[in-house]
């Protein structure tokens, strides 16, 4: 599959609402080069205060002196997180105040998550990562106000490689939801994402995301929990349950699916595409092995015989695989906060770290990286975003 260059762009500003771009509505472009991404083996938060508390409480308003933190009085901060208490599992309306306009800003919403509870949760944010620029909600004076029925408040001013590229998942889904995506790949020009399981978007929709972080496509999607999705540089190819593999057009027309075989793997924890045939990682908490394993499958022939006929497989060094690529010379997998490479026999050739957390699937652009995340190390943030990452 030949590559194209994808622009990246940090998206630090977007508006809460969903931007969809048509036929009639032009997606805003870059007027600058945008940075290209950080290294995966070079840090992305290079220091945080430490958490600050309100210095006043008004019912629902909260002000804090953000001069107690160095990072804002020297200037340094580009970025902010906070944690908060709220009284059940589902997060609750939070506001953050703009001061360059003096309007209430979204920081989070009670449609952000979905899980029931009981008990008392602290829920944790990443301005970035739900589209707020930082300096907008600094006063003059230094301080920052929240409103929302929440309680212990904490929030610290952070300083991030201003190289880091990551685009916001909140402004792809309606509603604001914040939930894991199910999938992620990339054509070479754009990211495609599939809305999570538990989320009230029914049927399951495929997203596609632009450089800017606008929507310009959005289909059904062809499984109703998305395990692994790719794209062979014509069509989509998406592991779902029940032990299927579907293929559809790029317009979501459905186009063949098949069967997992069951001796050989179930459930897969991540789809790529790669040596002209569809690489599937093993999600070992479907099966009880030591290791997850890759595997080659026949597309063409899987379609006709409508079960997978696979190619190749071998065991790898890791567990629960949560995505798999092929950047034209190895395998890249991702188990757990890890990317572990393989060459075509079989053998690791490297293993890095990668300086996000929570991983949920990788995807190769012909240049880097991209991977699903809850932001990165050293964060205080459930919020996912898609990362790019460079290679050395």
């Amino acid at each position: 599959m030949k590559h194209k260059t994808l622009l990246a762009a940090v998206i630090l500003a977007l508006a809460a609402s969903v931007m969809t771009c048509d036929d009639t509505t032009v997606c805003p472009t870059m007027t600058e080069e945008p940075p290209f991404g950080t290294y995966i083996d070079e840090p992305i938060l290079l220091a945080a205060s430490d958490p600050v508390a309100p210095s006043e409480t008004a019912a629902d308003t909260f002000t804090f002196d953000m001069t107690a933190a160095g990072l804002v009085r020297d200037g340094t901060f580009n970025d902010f997180d906070i944690t908060y208490v709220t009284q059940t599992a589902n997060d609750v309306d939070v506001l953050v105040l703009n001061h360059e306009d003096g309007t209430w800003h979204i920081l989070s919403s009670m449609q952000s998550r979905t899980v029931p509870g009981s008990d008392p949760v602290t829920q944790r944010h990443l301005f970035s990562a739900r589209g707020l620029e930082a300096g907008k909600y600094i006063s003059d004076g230094g301080t920052m106000q929240l409103r929302g029925a929440i309680d212990s408040p904490r929030v610290r001013a952070l300083k991030m490689n201003t190289d880091y590229v990551a685009i916001p998942v909140h402004t792809v889904y309606p509603f604001g939801f914040t939930a894991m995506p199910g999938c992620l790949t990339s054509d070479g020009e754009n990211l495609y994402v599939v809305s999570p399981s538990n989320t009230l978007v029914q049927p399951r929709a495929v997203y596609r995301v632009s450089p800017d972080g606008g929507i310009t496509l959005q289909f059904d999607s062809p499984a109703a929990d998305c395990y692994g999705m790719t794209y062979d540089g014509e069509s989509f190819w998406f592991a779902g349950n029940n032990k299927r593999i579907f293929k559809t057009s790029t317009d979501g027309e459905p186009l063949c699916e098949f069967s997992y075989i069951d001796q050989l793997f179930e459930g897969a924890g991540g789809l790529g595409w790669g040596l002209d045939q569809l690489l599937v990682i093993e999600n070992k908490a479907a099966r009880d092995i030591s290791h997850a394993r890759i595997f080659g499958a026949d597309a063409d022939g899987s379609c006709d015989a409508g079960f997978a006929l696979v190619t190749f497989t071998f065991e790898t060094t890791g567990n629960n695989g949560a995505g798999i690529a092929w950047n034209g010379s190895r395998f890249l997998t991702a188990f757990h906060d890890s990317l572990f490479t393989f060459n075509t026999y079989g053998s690791l050739a490297g293993t890095y770290a990668f300086p996000v957390e929570g991983i949920g699937d990788i995807t190769w652009d012909g240049e880097s990286i991209w991977v699903l995340n809850t932001g990165p190390r050293g964060v205080e943030s459930k919020d996912p975003v898609i990362t790019r990452l460079r290679m050395r």
